[in-house]
């Protein structure tokens, strides 16, 4: 019989929470004991069913009081309010949120005797629920009791109200926000069980209001407070571990753990209320956002703009006449909003045009009312066509309305924005960064470039406490004294000479023009106030404000029509709100009026108002998993700024999105890498893989991370290496995977695209199966939204070549590497001796190389000549001619004589392959595992491609994105454009927009691009190096004049010197730069005094560089992209290499040179560069199923057996302690 591979995984039976091998879970989504015996203990798979017939249940309510069944986002939200989990609902306007929360408290109340309170922003808002609830609740057989307390009712009646209130006589109370924060111990007294919010934001606009609703749910300020401490305690490590502080940074750690333990004490005794919010837009910045979130588990912000039908369009005027804009009104007929920008630079103005709209209105015959409670109530009545405000975030015609039938469109007269004090705009040290570049580009002064490179490198280490510190001095909201950091008040003085430079320029320029645009900011001058503006667009506002004409309506979403009205000399407003808003949308919203057909537009308004639409929206949810938390946010914030939600110490980001007229409501979550490895059991045979005679059999357990030394483990409750018993656990990914697929309709594994990634993708689908049948393994090159979205279409199964492939190599790690090891245990007694398959020939290269090194040392002199002090020149002299050595030394000329001109075609090289970047990045002093850290940080911010390749290929989205900034620059005529060969599974690496560094830096500080984590010096470096060679492989080659010169330094000649003088043809030059000497054009003989730069003993062989180490790996077929700079970092981690402090070549130890020798000596079959490069290869072969991945693995258990080496700890410690 075919001996086969057949993992075992520990705790992973979803029945009886037992092991199970792999083969029973994907036949039967159970262990072999549960599926022969056919228990049924609960366990989390039978939790689950039962809870789906707990929704069925709420679905039939549902219907009964609605009249049909909640459609498919309504049926999401629905199955976590079922599950009593605190829930927020982010989602645009009208789209089902009230009538869901409606349901879910009669529901509530009358299923399981709950008492709620439902809290809204205004009174109109709490009488439309209190006569929405009662209508639902009519048709129930059993009654229920719904109080709302109403400020314009009679002094007896609200007397009555407050008397139920204190005695609990209520099923649902109806309050506004306003009432709850003045009368919160009244509410106390009341036995609230669930609150829910509808339209948060206005609640949560103070500190205070947080606090009071903190209370109301349970939280006593002791709970608050070790929240507070445990944020403070929390910015301390990560500011410790920035700065390399590992000591402090462990014992900020420990009194982490010990706050949080304290924390589950506390809210361990209290009881609290299930919490209920909704809204279209999250707004809550501050430390009590963060303590509602902390104990909530949900984040509260968030944006979307999904399942929005608004055509969104633009007017530009330069006058107060409002002809054109009537005639817009007059097309679309009664139903509008006219709403006044109330920050506006030229708001006076705009509000005669809204006078002169009105008066055209009225007498028209049309009802006109202006923006209170009771004109709303009569708008949604019908008994008026027009109402008129202001675009304020919490005004009561932004926030609040839900008319479907009678709010067709709006118009914004002026663009909704904030307007700041100029002098505050600037204090923020970003944006004073964006300035100081402003400047730079507008004068081509180089002062300020150099101001805005200063001011990056001073704050670059501040935390964001620090930051805003410098900020407050800056606007005048702190004073010097009142500061205790020294580095903060050093900094202070340095900064505010700047700020000043910068603001003076910046207000000269400004003043000249009146109107000048720095990106998506606008700067203004007040000629009337004699003060300086910054307006920035405020793209909340406009989202609310436009989302009330487009409102979920007869299974449909009724269609809306937004026009913005703006100055021509604003139109940079419109085009900043748009760019905004496509941070939201990934696409462009507006167009010009006149590109639009208004009678299609007033048809569209009737039709989707009047006529059913059948089937109802088109939705699904779908769960996607990735392995880093960084990826996970970049994905969500393609689609809007996303709701954070939580489940035990995971982060779920939680957007929807439309594709294809259908909304798909997306949920991201981070397996935070390998979530099973091999266990360390010492009773488990083979290093933990069990061979029979027909299976093998590698074990796997959970892997857990100590929070203490940050060690990983997968055996035992304790850390091995700090003795810690505070771990996190996988095994609470598992536990949160499996809720979360059992919520969706459909699961997407987007692990990385090579066998590794395969590997953890079959770990999460053996650990969700029997939750979801619907799960489907996809791959992003790239983190884009295109590339995601194409991605989805893409899916397939799990490819088990690869898995298998990924098991043998993991399998051959293990088997060799601690067979090895033990060996190296016994032989030397030092049991933190290591040795590995690969590692073993590279540590051998690294000595072979050493030993030419040390063959071949000599004197190394470098000279600058004084002449020219841009040329240097050097020569190695053989450590024995200390005559010669003198000599050149003391020489004080140099004669550089013309020997040949060259008219030199320079051709670019293709993009960077992994090898080729860590080789690059190695010149600048940069490590392969810090180089590959930043680009696996840079990928999953979605800035570059894959960084883990071996091919040059560039597809036909790469070429574009080099064409477009190309054109952008003018070097549209230097562009050549090349794929680089044939598509392999990966592209070369690239950047995934056409911005270079600065702009990069640019889209960054007006936020036209957001990230979820800070980019530092460091990532501007490796993408600068990613995005130069990039561009330059899309261009031409360029023709350089070169001059080859003989050098004499005295009476020596010590070689040759080849100089660029000027470029003959252009091409990819513009962009690399090289340095040409133009002087030297003419000059056949230069004579020039030199002076000694640095003298050294040195060798004319070099040592290895990590960068040249990782290309010979490459070409030797050692290792793979994505385990380079690991190799490396092993040796230096055994004691074997160390790093030269100055340039970080790699040296040998001798403890290193003792263990090559040995192995080398003793195991050549395992540990030789042949035998890697067959292992290497093997994994390739299963890879493509042309081998057996278990006949392999027996293979190397021969070998190992073969040399008596130990196949298990506990033979090693023994053999050791004998």
């Amino acid at each position: 019989m075919e001996i086969k591979l057949n993992p075992i995984y520990s705790g992973i039976c979803p029945i009886c929470g037992r092991e199970a091998d792999a083969e029973s879970i994907i036949k039967h989504n159970m262990c072999t004991r549960c599926f022969s015996e056919k228990q049924n203990v609960p366990g989390g798979l039978l939790l689950h069913k039962y809870f789906e017939e707990e929704l069925e249940d709420f679905e039939e309510v549902f219907e009964k009081l609605v009249g049909h069944k909640p459609w498919g986002a309504q049926k999401t939200w629905a199955k976590r309010l079922l599950d009593r989990e605190n829930t927020v609902i982010i989602a645009p306007t009208g789209m089902g949120k009230t009538t869901l929360l409606l349901v879910y408290s009669i529901y509530s109340a009358a299923r399981y005797g709950r008492k709620i309170l439902y809290l809204t922003p205004t009174r109109a808002l709490a009488r439309q629920v209190y006569s929405k609830l009662h209508t639902l609740a009519s048709k129930l057989r059993k009654p229920l009791y719904i109080l709302i307390y109403d400020s314009s009712a009679s002094k007896k009646a609200r007397e009555e109200v407050l008397s139920s209130m204190r005695t609990g006589q209520f099923d649902i109370l109806i309050l506004t926000n306003n009432f709850m924060v003045k009368n919160t111990e009244i509410i106390l007294s009341s036995g609230i069980d669930i609150v829910v919010i509808d339209d948060v934001d206005s609640l949560l606009k103070s500190d205070k209001n947080v606090k009071k609703l903190l209370k109301l749910i349970g939280y006593n300020e002791s709970i608050v407070e070790k929240v507070k401490e445990k944020h403070r305690i929390l910015w301390r490590a990560l500011f410790s571990k920035a700065m390399n502080r590992e000591d402090l940074y462990e014992e900020y750690i420990r009194k982490l753990v010990e706050i949080e333990a304290e924390l589950e004490e506390l809210t361990r005794t209290i009881e609290v209320k299930q919490v209920v919010i909704a809204s279209a837009t999250g707004k809550m910045r501050g430390i009590y956002a963060k303590i509602l979130r902390d104990l909530l588990r949900v984040d509260i912000s968030g944006i979307t703009v999904y399942g929005r039908n608004v055509t969104d369009t633009f007017m530009y005027i330069d006058h107060t006449d409002s002809t054109a804009i009537y005639k817009v009104i007059e097309k679309l007929g009664p139903g509008g909003l006219i709403l006044v920008s109330p920050r506006h630079p030229f708001k006076d103005s705009l509000v005669k045009i809204a006078k002169n709209i009105e008066t055209k209105l009225v007498s028209s015959g049309y009802r006109v009312g202006y923006a209170e409670p009771g004109s709303i109530e009569k708008l949604v009545e019908g008994k008026l066509d027009f109402i008129i405000g202001s675009s304020s975030y919490y005004g009561v015609s932004v926030r609040g309305i839900d008319a479907p039938r009678t709010i067709k469109y709006v118009i914004f007269l002026g663009t909704p924005v904030f307007t700041l004090d100029l002098g505050t705009m600037l204090a923020s040290p970003k944006i004073l960064i964006r300035a100081a570049l402003y400047l730079y580009e507008t004068t081509m002064d180089e002062k300020y470039r150099k101001i805005a490179l200063d001011i990056r490198n001073k704050v670059f280490s501040l935390t964001p406490g620090e930051i805003k510190i410098l900020s407050m001095l800056l606007r005048g909201r702190l004073e010097l004294e009142d500061v205790e950091n020294a580095k903060i008040k050093e900094i202070y003085s340095e900064l505010r000479e700047y700020y000043n430079t910068v603001s003076e320029k910046i207000k000269e320029i400004v003043k000249a023009k009146t109107v000048v645009d720095m990106g998506t900011i606008t700067f203004y001058y007040s000629e009337k106030n004699r003060k300086w503006y910054a307006v920035i667009p405020d793209a909340l506002t406009y989202i609310q404000a436009s989302g009330r004409t487009s409102r979920l309506y007869l299974g449909r979403m009724t269609h809306g029509f937004s026009l913005v009205v703006e100055y021509k000399v604003f139109e940079n407003l419109v085009k900043s709100l748009d760019l905004r808003l496509g941070f939201y949308t990934n696409t462009k919203l507006f167009k010009p009026i006149e590109a639009i057909d208004l009678n299609k537009e007033a048809r569209l308004i009737e039709e989707t108002r009047e006529k059913l639409e059948k089937g109802g929206i088109k939705y699904r949810n779908i769960l996607v998993i990735v392995e880093s938390p960084t990826k996970a946010k970049t994905i969500a914030r393609f689609f809007g700024k996303p709701v954070r939600r939580r489940i035990g110490s995971l982060n779920v980001y939680e957007i929807p999105f439309i594709k294809n007229e259908e909304i798909i409501h997306l949920n991201v979550i981070a397996t935070r890498g390998h979530i099973y490895d091999l266990t360390t059991d010492p009773n488990v045979a083979n290093y933990g893989i069990d061979i029979t005679e027909y299976d093998i059999m590698p074990r796997y357990e959970t892997i857990k991370k100590c929070r203490i030394c940050g060690y990983q483990f997968t055996y035992g409750t304790q850390c091995p290496r700090c003795g810690s018993k505070t771990y996190v656990d996988s095994a609470e990914v598992v536990n949160a995977l499996r809720k979360l697929a059992g919520e969706a309709n459909e699961v997407y594994i987007a692990t990385d695209p090579d066998i590794e990634g395969e590997k953890i993708a079959y770990d999460v689908y053996l650990a969700i199966k029997g939750f979801n049948n619907n799960v489907w393994r996809i791959e992003l090159h790239e983190i884009t939204a295109k590339e995601f979205i194409n991605a989805l279409t893409k899916r397939r199964s799990i490819d088990y070549k690869l898995v298998e492939a990924e098991i043998y190599r993991r399998v051959l790690d293990r088997l060799i590497g601690f067979s090895l090891s033990h060996n190296l245990w016994r032989k030397y007694g030092k049991n933190w001796l290591g040795a590995g398959r690969v590692q073993t020939p590279v540590l051998g290269w690294i000595i072979e190389r050493y030993k030419k090194y040390l063959e071949n040392k000599c004197r190394k002199i470098v000279y600058r000549l004084t002449s020219y002090p841009g040329i240097h020149v050097s020569t190695c002299i053989p450590v024995a001619d200390k005559e010669l050595y003198n000599e050149l030394l003391s020489a004080t000329k140099a004669e550089l004589i013309l020997k040949e001109k060259r008219d030199e075609l320079v051709k670019p090289k293709p993009p960077y392959t992994t090898d080729e970047l860590l080789s690059d990045a190695s010149k600048l002093g940069l490590p392969a595992s810090k180089t590959m850290k930043i680009a696996q940080e840079l990928f999953e911010l979605g800035l570059i491609t894959y960084h883990r390749t071996s091919n040059h290929y560039v597809s036909s989205t790469g070429i574009s994105i080099a064409t477009k900034y190309l054109e952008a620059k003018g070097w549209s005529s230097l562009a050549r454009p090349s794929h680089w060969g044939e598509h392999g599974a990966h592209e070369a690496i690239r950047p995934v927009y056409p911005l270079d560094p600065v702009d990069l830096e640019k889209a960054v500080t007006e936020g036209v691009l957001s990230l979820p984590i800070p980019l530092t010096k460091l990532h501007y470096r490796v993408y600068g190096l990613i995005f130069k060679r990039f561009i330059a492989s899309q261009m031409k080659p360029y023709r350089i004049l070169k001059h080859v010169y003989s050098v004499y330094v005295g009476r020596h000649h010590i070689g040759d010197l080849v100089l660029g003088i000027r470029v003959l043809e252009d091409g990819f030059n513009v962009v690399s730069k090289p340095r040409i000497y133009p002087e030297l054009e003419n000059v056949d003989t230069v004579c020039s005094g030199v002076e000694v730069v640095f003298k050294t003993i040195a060798s004319k062989v070099k040592l290895y560089s990590e960068g040249e180490l990782v290309h010979r790996m490459k070409n030797e077929k050692l290792g793979r992209p994505s385990t380079y700079a690991k190799i490396i970092d092993n040796l230096i981690r055994h004691g074997y290499t160390i790093r030269s402090k100055k340039i970080g070549y790699l040296i040998p130890t001798k403890t290193g040179i003792e263990v090559y020798d040995y192995l080398a000596g003793n195991y050549p079959d395992l540990v030789s560069t042949a035998t890697t490069q067959v292992m290497e290869e093997y994994v390739d072969r299963i890879a493509c199923g042309e081998l057996s991945a278990a006949h392999a693995i027996l293979g190397v258990v021969e070998v190992i057996e073969k040399h008596n080496l130990p196949l298990s700890s506990r033979e090693a410690v023994f053999s050791t302690s004998s």
